[in-house]
């Protein structure tokens, strides 16, 4: 139970002794001891500031009466808590429930009492006037009165205040809280950081050590190896750091683009890379956010690879068996970008017959729903290009205007390379069968575009 919960408890507590009931329900009086318990383990002690704010608000809802009951509940709890103790001598949970209990029904007497004594000198100053005095008491009583009405007008726009006060203190105890504990776990994976960078030093000059009389290859082969591992395992442990402490240890892309749509900041694939025809995807993250991870690791493997080979082939550096093994790689690469200058091909097609179905879409079936892809383009494309969203079907049909079917086809193509791929740098990944689905409303389409220009 933290700090907050006993707070809690404590006010819930208060508010069952001003039920009149409270002392005749032993179960109850019985449960409410134990609770004690609990609230002052480990010497808790409560704050006299909780306890006024919980009796302004009893004070402001309730009377005089409810402050009775109050206070003969807190002496028949204090009773039954001493009795327990006279008979339990032994049992130091129960002592020390008994001294912040009273110290608790103590806070609260004092309150009350203060309430009491206040409430009396104001009916002292309000007594009616002997006869000889009346016109000046009169005067005097019109102007406490006038006070009076004063002092509880500020009370009750005070007692917003406070609350909300209370509130907002609720509030920075539980961050401090939070804080703390973000500050242990950042504070225990930066000391794994340091454990794991000292370990691997001691482990690589043991294993070192054993391996004097091993071969070159196999010495560079496993020191490569357990540099590659530390130095992973060290950015995963700063990785978490990072994100507990709110800080980033990527390096900045030269193609993010900050505007004031997106709060000054920028994220790989949102609308706010100036990259042309950007896909978004975890390579294009890899390579311009953590490229120093990204060159280390291929260092690395690279040395692993061929130093693997060169003690296969025992050194022989100009074995043909060895150069088709290093061409390899090269080989992978080459196969790599091809695929991917295929797929970025592909996306723009899709996206391309998609930008046109739309546009031909507003144009002969206006009253089918707008495709919500066009929606989602244009308000990206505008806030790359830091402008209004512009309308692209008026525009494309100021520049169709007098002219045939043929040529208007020929426009729209041009029009949405214009358009999609010279202007916009996010491409939306768009699935085959979509796709597919595209491509028999593109048919559908400019039949419909068709038989509307031959009506002109």
């Amino acid at each position: 139970m933290n700090e907050l919960d006993k707070k809690a408890e404590l006010q819930e507590l208060i508010e069952s002794l001003c039920d009149v009931g409270f002392s005749k329900d032993t179960k109850k009086v019985d449960e409410w001891i134990q609770r004690l318990n609990k609230i002052y383990a480990n010497k808790y002690r409560h704050t006299y500031s909780d306890i006024f704010f919980k009796l302004q608000e009893i004070i402001a809802k309730s009377d005089s009466e409810v402050l009775e009951t109050l206070g003969e509940n807190l002496d028949v709890l204090k009773e039954k808590i001493e009795l327990l103790v006279s008979q339990n001598s032994d049992d130091e949970n129960l002592k020390i429930t008994l001294s912040g209990y009273k110290k608790l029904a103590d806070h609260i007497n004092l309150e009350i009492g203060r309430y009491n004594f206040i409430k009396n000198q104001f009916a002292t100053t309000t007594t009616p006037a002997t006869p000889s005095t009346a016109p000046l008491a009169t005067t005097v009583d019109k102007e406490l009165e006038e006070k009076v009405d004063r002092l509880a007008d500020d009370v009750k726009k005070i007692r917003p205040i406070t609350t909300q006060a209370q509130r907002e203190l609720d509030k920075l105890d539980s961050r401090l809280e939070s804080n703390k504990i973000s500050s242990i776990t950042t504070l225990t994976i930066f000391s794994a950081v340091v454990l794991a960078f000292s370990g691997g030093i001691t482990f690589e000059v043991g294993m070192l050590q054993g391996m004097a009389s091993a071969s070159a290859y196999r010495l560079v082969f496993v020191i490569a190896l357990t540099g590659f591992v530390l130095f992973n395992t060290i950015f995963a442990l700063l990785y978490l750091v990072g994100k507990l402490a709110g800080k980033s240890i990527s390096t900045k892309c030269h193609h993010c683009s900050s505007d004031s749509s997106n709060n000054g900041k920028c994220t790989c694939g949102d609308g706010t890379c100036t990259k042309e025809l950007a896909t978004g995807s975890i390579f294009c993250r890899i390579l311009h956010k953590y490229c120093y991870v990204l060159i280390i690791n291929i260092i690395l493997l690279s040395v692993m690879y061929s130093d693997f080979f060169l003690w296969f082939f025992n050194g022989q550096a100009s074995d043909i068996r060895f150069i088709i093994s290093q061409t390899i790689p090269l080989i992978v690469l080459v196969l790599f970008l091809l695929g991917h200058t295929i797929k970025r091909k592909v996306y723009e097609h899709r996206n391309k017959l998609k930008f046109k179905m739309a546009i031909l879409q507003k144009i002969v079936v206006p009253e089918e729903k707008e495709s919500n892809w066009l929606t989602i383009f244009i308000e990206n494309l505008s806030r790359t290009l830091f402008r209004e969203a512009p309308n692209y079907t008026e525009m494309y049909k100021k520049q169709i205007e007098g002219i045939g079917y043929t040529r208007a086809m020929w426009r729209l193509g041009s029009f949405a390379k214009e358009q999609l791929l010279g202007s916009s740098k996010v491409l939306a990944n768009i699935p085959f069968k979509e796709h597919c689905l595209n491509k028999i409303k593109w048919k559908r389409y400019k039949k419909l575009f068709k038989q509307m220009k031959k009506s002109k």
